[in-house]
Formats: structure tokens, sequence, C-alpha cells
């Protein structure tokens, strides 16, 4: 087991490898392991052997934290207690495992045999049999689940492949993007032109225009589209203000979170450039930097194209089309957003301004005056749409008349129209947001605006309403950087015009700082965000605000100095406050908003006697870990908000906290000391978000918890104990009913929580999250959801993965807005035939539910449906109405039950269908995964299909004519061990540019596969030749392993493109021929288990790069004639390809005995 370093906790791991070290340590766990760290994922290896010393709880901490976790089940495994215990434990949490039988069978771990049978008997002598018992469950439930079987020599392919699969399982979110979008298809299918993703080397196109014209939304969209297809991607938005704001290192280390999303902690990152240089440049990834300004913006972030691995693209979006323009060697493929046409930019105004797709008749002439105006610039038609919405004709003529005193290049003075239509606090809140506020919480700063008397509620209304701001998915504020832009002029040129009446200074310049340093004329200032101010500043900065609302110092070496008061402040953020400093000078008796996260103060701090504010509504205590209690609450009765996450060492909550009345949101994540919580607690009758993740010493929750008649978000994720009150709590919400420890826990209040007040409040909750709760309780047993569920009317996403859920309400179907509904590894047995009224479902994921045998013929309901995944389900046939799903686009069918029978009494022919005949009506299909195990012909297939991938490819299957298929890029063929030899290949299209084979004994027709550009090949143990390769012209990559009959490769000479050539495990071939004329240089060449080759290309630079010696023995396969002819074997150290990758032990000894003589 590898130990963790300092920098590596045990949530830092996404895969836990379980293996028994004897058997696999030197050969198959280590081939895995390379491949997946070499390719970026972090995995905990653990063996038995080498996990002596290690804490059980580290150890159990890595697999509960990891995403996945794979046990290498071989033929000593179960000799293992600790190995044994390890698979337990993954069972107990219910994680998602991919089992690997290395030498051993499903039946062998399932203890039909007497392979892991003999081991158990022995362990009950030492462990007892309920041990034992459990053992013996935990293996017989994952030899459940489909896993991979390899023989001892099939692990170079294997580990590639599942690799490759994983890097899949760990893919980014993707970007939110309005649907409805107007003119973009034509140029998103431009643009994917020019990143041509099916080429090889790396390609950077930048797409450029003015501000407004839609260049991040063009490059959200592809980032969505494209993502899939790569091994890491990072979307880095607005780069032009991050920069300024947070600086380039910050940047550099956002981008590595962004393409490895489970690095939490970079602070410890000196080089982060190098860090990404090493970590990805043989990964294939995608990058889009949006709006950038400089080229120096660029190098800093990306550097030079050999940073990345081959395949990589990166996108730019930028207004400057001259910061695209580099050295003569590196070159973006550019492409100009162009203003809307006519037509488009009146549909887009005619959205905003009638709520439809053209005018009314009697505004027509009005409107196209507007949008001749605007001059085909997306945001400006959003904008004065919206500002002209309900208005009557009078307004819309003084609009126009404004709008045609101002030329036509002035974007920003005709945005400044719709500014100008604001009531003054409106306008003060726009300004506010420009300045300070944008992606932040918008429930936050309301405090500040309604203690100014601003009217939040009904000012965001209008500014969201007249597309001036948005609010995000998560609640926070966003503007468009133009509008950003218009509210920064505004201020600026109001300081300018009028030195006095300067109101809001957010960068701290050589301008700002003449300012704050005049001591009059500061009285207009309302806001003012400083960094790292130095204390003998502090004194002169602060004199004279007397109408300061908000005051940012992040990092200020603050000091006793505050001599001036500060009446009208509202809210005070100081961030790593010092524990010296002292606010008794400052007014602080207006305050509603307190921040002082990553301070050094501690409950024994001076200043909390001097916050005691009767106003104060947020206190943000973040990551004070010198904290061990909180302090008095007492003197802030009206407190709303508390947040003390990450307080590490806070083991103690004061009595006081049962007294705030008020309080909405308590947030006490990762308090990783906090023992207990206040009895009292169920007092705060208006808590409605209580956050306890990653509590994991809390050892129960109080009784009256169950008083909290407010709460709708209760967050219990992360390490609890599993104790029986928090199951049993949980139970209760989720079921509607009381809980069977009545005499333990008051239950009054939530006797039945869904016909309560609360239930209202659930149901203005968009998403319901149960995913994960077996893995935080496995004591919980959530057999069903209530029939109240179905109240849930705005609900848009239902998770309810790995949960031990027989069946869903009767009344499912009324959850009308329900968008996404992922229910992987459930116990789901039927779907209730209501699911056909989802009209609005697009994804529904029942995958690795294995009790499922059927689904519902309501099905072809879904008209929205796009995406379905039933892999590894009971399922043996679809009903014919899936045909009906006119939008589907993915459909994964990995179920091995597929057209099996139930009984061997039935029919021989009657699943023979089990997919329907109309399949090929599916025409928005494009990803198709079949098990094809029991299946007899697979019906003729839809035109539309883009990836095909075929399991189980048995003897008796018959495929349809995919020669027609123009479309088809990526097609898949894995073969079941037991074939022998397959006859009825079908043609396959020209079109295709990837093609994967497993296990053939023979192989299709490749000679007309003029685009292929990889092809693998894998497992055919039986192939002596593999004809019609030399036909491939735009071949890129050749990747054959495991053909261990293989003696020869046809001349290679013509396949010019050929750039990556891997063989492994081919232990007869002899001869590659014709690489001495192909285009190889600076490519890599990747041997391995080819101990016979001799024929390799001469005219050679460079040695091979071994790796240990292990074996100099000459190889028996080694024709004894050969040993005549040296010069023809030394071509092998002379190549032209800049790397050779052999491992040692695998080398001709003739090799050897050259690279030993130092030749």
């Amino acid at each position: 087991m590898a130990a963790a370093t300092k920098l590596e906790t045990w949530d830092d791991y996404q895969v836990f490898l379980s293996f028994r070290g004897p058997d696999t340590r030197q050969s198959f766990t280590d081939c895995l392991y390379n491949f997946m760290i070499d390719a970026g994922i972090r995995v905990f290896r653990d063996d038995d052997e080498l996990s002596i010393g290690q804490p059980i709880d580290t150890i159990l901490s890595a697999i509960e934290n990891s995403n996945i976790c794979m046990p290498v089940f071989s033929p000593t495994f179960a000799s293992s207690a600790w190995c044994l215990r390890e698979v337990a434990k993954m069972v107990e949490l219910k994680k998602e495992v991919v089992p690997i039988f290395f030498g051993v069978t499903p039946d062998d771990v399932k203890l039909r045999t007497s392979v892991y049978g003999n081991f158990m008997g022995k362990h009950e002598l030492k462990y007892g049999k309920d041990q034992v018992k459990q053992w013996e469950d935990a293996l017989k439930e994952v030899a459940k689940i489909k896993g991979r079987e390899l023989k001892e020599k099939g692990y170079y392919g294997f580990s590639k492949e599942l690799t490759r699969e994983v890097l899949i399982k760990l893919r980014p979110n993707k970007k939110h993007v309005p649907s409805n979008l107007i003119g973009m298809d034509d140029q998103v299918e431009t643009v994917l032109k020019l990143l041509d993703t099916k080429s090889s080397g790396i390609r950077r196109v930048g797409i450029y225009g003015m501000g407004g014209i839609g260049k991040t939304t063009l490059a959200e969209i592809l980032f969505n589209k494209l993502s899939v297809t790569f091994d890491c991607c990072g979307f880095l938005p607005d780069v032009r203000e991050s920069l300024r704001r947070t600086g380039l290192e910050h940047l550099q280390k956002a981008l590595l979170c962004k393409l490895e999303p489970r690095l939490k902690d970079t602070d410890h990152i000196v080089d982060p450039v190098k860090m990404i240089r090493e970590t990805f440049r043989r990964r294939k990834v995608l990058i889009v930097l949006d709006d950038v300004d400089k080229k120096e913006q660029i190098d800093g972030l990306v550097g030079e194209a050999d940073h990345f691995g081959s395949g990589s693209r990166i996108i730019v979006t930028t207004r400057d089309v001259r910061v695209l323009k580099i050295g003569v060697e590196e070159f973006y493929e550019m492409f100009e957003v162009k203003e809307m046409t006519f037509s488009q930019g009146l549909q887009l105004f005619s959205r905003h301004a009638f709520r439809r797709d053209s005018p009314t008749q009697d505004f027509m002439s009005l409107s196209q005056q507007v949008v001749s105006s605007c001059q085909g610039l997306p945001l400006s038609l959003k904008v004065f749409g919206s500002l002209l919405l309900g208005k009557d004709e009078i307004m819309w003529i003084a609009t126009i008349r404004k709008l045609e005193k101002v030329p036509d290049q002035e974007v920003l003075n005709k945005l400044k129209i719709s500014y100008e239509a604001l009531e003054h606090e409106q306008q003060q809140i726009f300004l506010d947001i420009a300045c300070f506020f944008i992606n932040t919480q918008k429930s936050h700063v309301s405090y500040m605006w309604d203690a100014c008397g601003f009217h939040p509620a009904t000012g965001l209304d209008v500014l969201v309403s007249m597309s001036l701001i948005k609010v995000d998915e998560d609640d926070k504020l966003q503007m468009h950087d133009h509008l950003r832009d218009l509210g920064r002029k505004i201020v600026h040129e109001e300081g300018l015009q009028y030195p006095r009446k300067c109101s809001r200074l957010w960068e701290q310049c050589e301008e700002t700082m003449k300012i704050l340093q005049n001591k009059e004329g500061k009285e207009a200032i309302v806001g003012l965000h400083l960094e790292r101010l130095h204390p003998d500043s502090i004194e002169e900065v602060l004199a004279g605000l007397h109408n300061v609302r908000y005051l940012s110092l992040e990092a200020a070496e603050l000091s006793n100095r505050f001599k001036h008061p500060l009446p009208e402040l509202k809210w005070l953020s100081l961030p790593r406050c010092p524990a010296s400093f002292n606010p008794h000078q400052i007014n602080i008796r207006k305050l509603v908003i307190l921040e002082l996260p990553h301070s050094s103060i501690s409950e024994k701090w001076n200043g909390w006697r001097y916050i005691q504010m009767v106003h104060l509504k947020v206190l943000d205590l973040t990551n004070c870990s010198k904290m061990t209690c909180t302090p008095d609450f007492s003197g802030t009765p009206n407190l709303e908000r508390l947040t003390l996450s990450q307080c590490t060492n806070l083991a103690e909550l004061h009595s006081s906290i049962v007294e705030l009345k008020n309080l909405m949101y308590l947030d006490l994540s990762d308090c990783s000391s906090l023992c207990k919580l206040p009895e009292e607690l169920g007092s705060l009758e208006n808590l409605e978000r209580l956050s306890l993740h990653g509590c994991t010493r809390l050892e129960n929750l109080p009784n009256s918890l169950g008083k909290l008649t407010s709460l709708h978000e209760l967050d219990l994720s992360g390490k609890p104990n599993p104790d029986e009150n928090i199951v049993n709590l949980y139970s209760s919400i989720m079921s509607g009913s009381t809980s069977s420890m009545d005499q333990h826990l008051d239950w009054s209040s939530l006797s039945n929580i869904y016909d309560q007040p609360v239930m209202r409040q659930i149901i203005c909750a968009k998403i319901i999250m149960i995913e994960g709760m077996w893995r935080t309780f496995p004591k919980l047993c959530l057999e069903k959801l209530p029939d109240t569920f179905s109240h849930l009317r705005a609900l848009t996403k239902l998770d309810i993965s790995y949960i031990s859920m027989g069946h869903l309400p009767d009344s499912f179907g009324n959850l009308e807005n329900l968008i996404e509904l992922n229910a992987r590894f459930t116990s789901l047995r039927v779907l209730p035939r209501s699911i056909g009224m989802l009209k609005k479902l697009e994804k529904l994921n029942l995958g690795g539910s294995a009790s499922l045998l059927k689904i519902p013929e309501e099905i072809g309901g879904l008209s929205s449906l796009r995406t379905l995944s039933l892999f590894y389900t009971a399922i043996r046939q679809l009903p014919l109405t899936i045909t009906q799903l006119s939008r589907l686009e993915s459909l994964n069918l990995a179920c091995g039950s597929l057209g099996s029978r139930e009984n061997s009494q039935r029919h021989p022919f009657e699943n023979a269908n089990a997919l329907p005949t109309s399949f090929v009506d599916l025409s928005q299909l494009e990803i198709l995964e079949v098990c094809c195990e029991h299946l007899k012909c697979i019906p003729m297939l839809p035109s539309s299909l883009r990836r095909l991938v075929l399991y189980e490819f048995n003897l008796g299957v018959i495929l349809p004519d995919i020669s027609y298929n123009k479309n088809l890029e990526y097609l898949c063929l894995i073969f079941s061990e037991e074939v022998l030899k397959y006859h009825n290949f079908p043609q396959l299209p020209v079109s295709l540019r990837e093609l994967r084979i497993f296990c053939p004994a023979t192989l299709p027709d490749l000679t007309n596969l003029k685009n292929l550009r990889k092809f693998v090949l894998a497992g055919g143990a039986s192939l002596k030749e593999i004809q019609g390769i030399r036909k491939l012209e735009s071949l890129e990559e050749l990747d054959i392993c495991e053909c261990e009959s293989l003696e020869s490769l046809e001349n290679l000479s013509e396949l010019r493109n050929l750039k990556c050539l891997s063989i492994l495990g081919c232990p007869k071939l002899r001869f590659i021929e014709g690489l001495e004329r192909l285009p190889l240089v600076q490519k890599d060449v990747h041997l391995g288990d080819c101990k016979c080759v001799e024929c390799l290309p001469a005219q050679s630079t460079s040695r091979p790069e071994c790796l240990p010696a292990q074996s100099t023995s000459q190889p028996e396969c080694l024709p004894a004639e050969s040993t005549s002819r040296p010069s023809r074997r030394r071509q092998l150290v002379s190549l032209v390809v800049s790397k050779l990758w052999i491992p040692h032990s695998d080398l001709p000894w003739w090799i050897q005995q050259y690279l030993e003589r130092g030749n």
C-alpha cells in the first residue's frame, strides 16, 4: 500500500485498488496501477502484506472516500482476512464496485467451488462464524456484479481499456446553457470542423468578436458537446476579470482543479504550470479560456502546445483578434462571431419584448426600428426587448429616439438607456453588483440592501426582467461583462467629473489610493474593497468614510488604530482577521453582515464583547480553526445565518445558540471535532437548513430535532457514525411516518412530515439528492418513497442511487417538472405505469438495478427523453413503445439478460425479438450499447448512429447491414470467450474512424476503411495474421495486444499517417515489416512480451529506453538460425522513432547483450 504523502489526505483518492500481494503485485496489479497513475487518476493501492502497521480507520476512510473500488480476486485472495474485510466494507457502504477476476471465476468467488471455500473454513476457526458469514455474504454480493475476467497474461490491453472507462466515469459537469438559442447551430458546426476532434495533434481555435455578441455561449455549447470525448476538461470563465481580481497564480491553480476536479488543496503547489505540464502531457484535454485580452494570459495558463497529450484542444474567446496572432509555428484556427442577421435579431428581440417569436402587427414597424438600431448585438436585443416589454407606444417612440442619437459603435451608451430607466434604488443595486457582488449569493447581499431601504426583492426582479442581471442555479448573482463594464464606467465617470462623488472603489491602484488619502471629499463613498492594506495606511484610508455601507479589507494587517466611526456600515468583511484586532472604536451598531473567515480568533477573543448587535443577520466564521467553542450569541438575537464550516477544532456549541429563534441556516460542515449538539436544538423553530456534513465525531442527534418543523434540508453526508437515532430520523423523514424508536425520540412534530407546513417548503425545492445515504448509514433501509412525495411538483432532479428501494409510488408520474431521474444500483423491481406522464424527463438512468425485470409500455410517453441507461439490469425484452422516444440520443442496453429465456421450458425463439424491429425509427439515436449474449439477431439500426458497442458478441447473433450508416464513427465488438469462429460480419461503413475488436477468431474486411484513424485489436488468440491492415491509409494509431498466435504484420509502409504503434503480449510475433519507410519521427513505439521480434527499421538516432533488468536468458521461441544475423537484429536499437518502450525482461537476449556491452 502506498503511504499517503504530505500533500494527500485519505479523501484524495478516486480509486481504491484491493489485491492479494503475492498473486498479482508484480504483474497485473502493478500494470493497472501505473496505467491509472499515468492517466492522472489518484489510486489508493492496498494489499494485505503492505497493510501491516497501517491504522484500520485510514484504510476504511480511503474506501469510503473513493469513487470506485476495484477488488482483484486472485486464487489466494480469500486467504487474507484483511482483503475480506475490505470487500465487506465496500458492500456495507454500497460503493460502486468493479470486480476483477484474475485466475478465478465468479463461481469461485460465490463460494460454489473449493477455491475460496477452503479458506473460509480456516477463517471460521480464528474469527468465528458470524464474522466469516459477513465476509461470505460480501463475496457473493460482489460476485453478482458483472465484472472483468482475464487470463494471467492479458493485462496490458485490459488495463488500458479499464483506465479509459474510469476516466470517463470521473468526467466533469457540463456548463449551463439556455435552450432554444437562435442562430447558433451553424456557428457550432463551423467551429467543430475547425476543431476536428478526430485528428491527432494539438489544435487551438480562437473565437473572437465584439462584447455581447455570443462568444461565451458558443464556447459553452462546444464544451458541453465535446467534453465526453476527452480525458479531462476545464472551462475558465471571464479570464480578464478573474486575473485582475485574483492574479495569474490563482487562475493557474483554478485550471488545475478544473482538469482534476478532486484536487482540493492547492496551497502547497509552488509551480502550477510545471504541475500542469507534468500531469497532463500524455492526456487528451479540452481547455476553454473565456474572455482573454492579452497573449500573456494564454501563455501563463496553457503554455506550449506540448504540455498536453495528442488530440488535445484549446479554445480561446477574445474581443481582440490580435491576441490570437502568435508565432509562425504555432497558430490558431480562427472564427469570428458576427452580428445576428436582421431576421434572427427580430426573433430574439420579440422573445423578450412580446414573449413570442415575432412582434404583434401593431408594433412591427417600431420593432424593426429597434432591431436595426441594435446592429445585430444579442445583448442589446435582449436588454431593449426586456425594457419595452408591456410598455405603450409613447415609451417605444421615446426609446427609439434615444437610440438614434447614440453612434452605432457606442454599445455601452446604448445600454445606459436601460440603466437610466431604473429607479434610484434599483440603480444603486445595479452599481453594487457591477462593482462588488458578481457571483455572490443573492440572499446574502439582500440583507444589506434591505437594511438600506432598497427593497431588494422588487429591485432584483426588475433587473432580472430587464435582462441586466441573471440569478444562476446556485442563487448567485451574475452579470454580462458588458453590463459590468457599463456599471463601473458610470461610477468612474462620476468620480472624474465630480471627484467628491466617487461612490465605489473596487480596485487597489494609484488612483484609488489617491482618493482615499485625501482627507476631504470621501462622503460619497458607499463601498470599498481593498487587499493587503498596510497598517500605517489604515488610519488615513478609513478617515471620513461616514456613509460607507460595505467595507472589505482582505488580508489587511489590522491593528487597533480604528479611531473613526463608520456609522452607516452594514457589511464588514475582514478575512484573516488577526487575534490582536479590537473593533471597539468602530460604530457597528447598524451592522447586518459580519464576515471573519480564515481568522486566527478564538472564543476568548476580546472583540466578541463589542459584537453585540441586535441588527446582525449574518455571521461567517468559516475556518476559524482556533475556536474550540462558539461565542455567546445572546447579544445577536436576530441572527439568521450562522456559518461555522471547517472550524476543525470546534468541539462545543455555546448554549446560547438555542436562543436564536430567527436562525434559518446553520452550517457546521467539516467540524471534525464536534461530538454533540445541544439537546435543545429543536427549539430553533425557524431553522430551514442544517449541514452536518463531515462531522466525523458526531455521536448522535438530539431527540428534540424532531421539533424542527421548518427544516427542509438536512445534510448528514460525509462520515458521521451510523447511530440509530440518525438512521431512524432519516427513515421517518423520508417515509412520512413515526419512527420505530418513539420511546427514544420525540417525533410529535414529525408524525406525518409530508402533510405539515414543512411540506410547502419542500415543494419549493428544485433538487432532492438521496444518493449516498446507504454509504453514510449502512443500517438504513429505505424501501419506498411515500405517496405524498408526488406533491413535489417543482422537483427537477431526483437521485435515489444506491438505495435499497423496491418500487416507486404509483403517483410518481405527478412530478410533472422532473427532468432527470438517477436510480443506479437500487433494488427497483418494477417502474410505475405513471412514469409515462413525465413529459419533461430527459434523462433516465436505471443502470445497475439488477432486480429490474421489465420496462412498462408507458415509457413511450416520455416525449422529451434523450438518455436511457439500462446496463446491468435483468430486463429481457424492450417494449415496442420504446421506438416512440423520438428524441432519444443515447441508449445503454448492456444488460446480460436481454433476449434470454426465463427457463429452458419456454419456446427457444420466444425472446428472439428482444429489440423491436422498428428500432430504426429512433431517428435521433447517436449512441447505442447492447449486450448480445442471448440475442439471435439485431434489427436494422438508425442511420443517425455515431457510436455502437456490442458486448458478449456470440456465434449465433446476426448483425444488420451497417454499411449504409454514413454517420457511424465508433464501433466496438466484444466477443464471448466461447466463440471460436464467426463468419457473419457485415461490410463495415467507410465512415468509421475508430474500430475496436476484442477476442475475435476472425476479422471483418478492413480494406475499405479509408477514414479509420484508430484500430484496437485485443485477445485474438487464434489469429496468425491481420489481413487488409496495410490499406488503412488514414490510420494514426494501431494497438494490438494479447494476440498470442500472431506471427507477422503485413507490410505497413503504406500507413503514412501512423503516429503510434503499440504491440503487447504477442510472444510469437517475429516480423514487423515496412516501418523503416514510415514517418514515425518523434512518435512512440510500445513493445511488450514480444520476445521473438527480429525485424524493425534501420537508420536510427537513439537507444531504446528499458525497464530494470530481470532476465537475460535466451527465449525458447527464438530460432537457432537467427543468431547468425546480428546485423539485422541490431536494427532494433537504431530506430527512426524517438522513443521505444520495451520492458527489459521482454527484450530479446541479443539486445540485452548489445546494451550490456555499452554499444
